[in-house]
């Protein structure tokens, strides 16, 4: 089974199609694969593992029962094991590749088990990884398989930061630069260091939203301090810094990138895509025209990584329009004006919704293999979020709509629909029409 799920589900050389992809995880299992029977702990949670993924791949009822039912005893024997290693934590750094391993292990088997990365197994390894990481420090994270490992906790760690919207102690320096002290680090690894940094601006902007709220500007003005509003715009201003900078970063990487290619990264079909498709939904279609057509990339990889970069890029875009519009409607007639000094105040609006397009179509095209579908899911995620919020936006603003904003709802209703088929698309493909995937 280990040589099968190594050697043939992630093998690019035997399916060359643009969804063969390298993803994280399969990066990670490539890496741990080896380290199968030399521990107890971490044997029962590649089984566990192994045998979900070979579940949903064949659809098998069968396999799919025996991974539940073996779940149980996986995770009592990586209890015991870290109980063993708690009791000495000298010795930490000569048992962290495996602790991380069987993680990233039991991280896929209930991403898989219980359709995506949402689920609460999920999210309590992905904080268990983090309790160890803080035990152990971001030194002992740089032998070479623990820094794939590391990755791997990075990326998951990412979607569960924005999605709760609070900082993670991986976006501070140590933990970016340390564990790569003794190598290079890859177009992927160089993303996450900025993409990282983006749930502390989301907590930032959500603190200035409350700053701003009625209620709390009241409050604030019955006491005796009257520096409120000063306070709230200096919380503004650092905020459009920081944001100013971390663009600055992103800019900078997709520069690299585009050097990095002969060509252009990804480009629009010229052919009517949408027409020529007609197992796609009527809506999905107009979706796909509003982009111009099909989406395309110059290699697999750069999917990969650009839907990775608009998801995390599109959270950060619909904060800093979200704090201009608060700062426009909040009547700061006292403070001076921040256009001519931060370039985030002059981003045109609409660029969210065009990451979310973007998003949607890479999605679609990632969608036929389980390697695209882990790729593109929580991007897809941010995407519906961001069209149902402006959805939502429009509707409590409906009087007096004007045809611009007519046109901008009707693409916020086509995007709902459309991610929302997209990801059924994608959660089908994981489970491969699996009758246990509603388990």
């Amino acid at each position: 089974m280990v040589h099968e799920f190594k050697n043939g589900i992630f093998d690019t050389n035997k399916n060359p199609s643009p969804q063969a992809l390298q993803s994280v995880a399969a990066m990670c299992f490539k890496v741990i694969s080896p380290l199968a029977f030399r521990n107890r702990a971490f044997d029962a949670s590649a089984f566990v593992s192994f045998t979900m993924c070979l579940a949903r791949l064949r659809g098998d009822t069968k396999l799919f029962e025996l991974a539940l039912s073996s779940y149980p005893i996986a995770l009592r024997c990586f209890r015991s094991y870290i109980n063993m290693v708690v009791l000495d934590r000298s010795k930490m750094s000569i048992h962290i590749d495996v602790l991380m391993a069987i993680s990233i292990a039991l991280q896929f088997f209930e991403w898989l088990a219980d359709g995506g990365p949402a689920g609460k197994g999920y999210r309590g390894h992905i904080s268990g990884a983090l309790d160890l990481l803080k035990m152990s420090g971001p030194r002992v994270m740089q032998t070479s398989v623990s820094r794939y490992l590391f990755t791997g906790i990075r990326h998951s760690v990412l979607w569960v930061a924005l999605s709760e919207r609070k900082a993670t102690f991986l976006a501070k320096d140590a933990w970016i630069t340390l564990p790569y002290q003794l190598s290079i680090k890859s177009a992927g690894e160089v993303l996450l260091d900025f993409l990282l940094r983006i749930p502390g601006l989301l907590d930032r902007a959500d603190n200035i939203t409350r700053l701003s709220s009625e209620e709390v500007r009241a409050e604030a003005g019955k006491g005796e301090d009257q520096s409120h509003e000063a306070v709230t715009f200096c919380h503004i201003s650092k905020f459009f810094r920081d944001c100013d900078e971390l663009v600055q970063e992103a800019d900078s990487w997709m520069e690299n990138l585009e050097k990095s290619e002969v060509g252009p990264l990804w480009w629009y079909s010229k052919t009517n895509y949408a027409a020529a498709e007609t197992s796609l939904p009527l809506e999905c279609k107009s979706c796909i025209s509003l982009s111009n057509g099909k989406i395309n990339f110059a290699r697999p990889n750069i999917a990969s990584l650009l839907i990775t970069y608009w998801g995390g890029m599109l959270e950060l875009f619909s904060a800093i329009v979200e704090v201009r519009d608060l700062l426009y409607n909040s009547h700061m007639d006292t403070v001076p004006p921040l256009d001519s000094i931060y370039s985030s105040m002059s981003m045109p609006k609409d660029r969210p919704t065009k990451y979310a397009l973007r998003i949607y179509q890479t999605a679609m095209y990632l969608s036929s293999g389980l390697e695209g579908c882990t790729i593109a899911y929580g991007s897809l995620l941010v995407a519906a979020k961001h069209f149902g919020k402006q959805h939502e936006n429009a509707e409590l603003n409906c009087n007096g709509i004007s045809l611009v904003e007519s046109k901008e709802q009707d693409v916020n209703s086509l995007g709902i629909a459309c991610c929302k088929q997209a990801l059924g698309i994608l959660l089908n493909t994981m489970h491969c029409g699996n009758p246990a995937a509603s388990s």
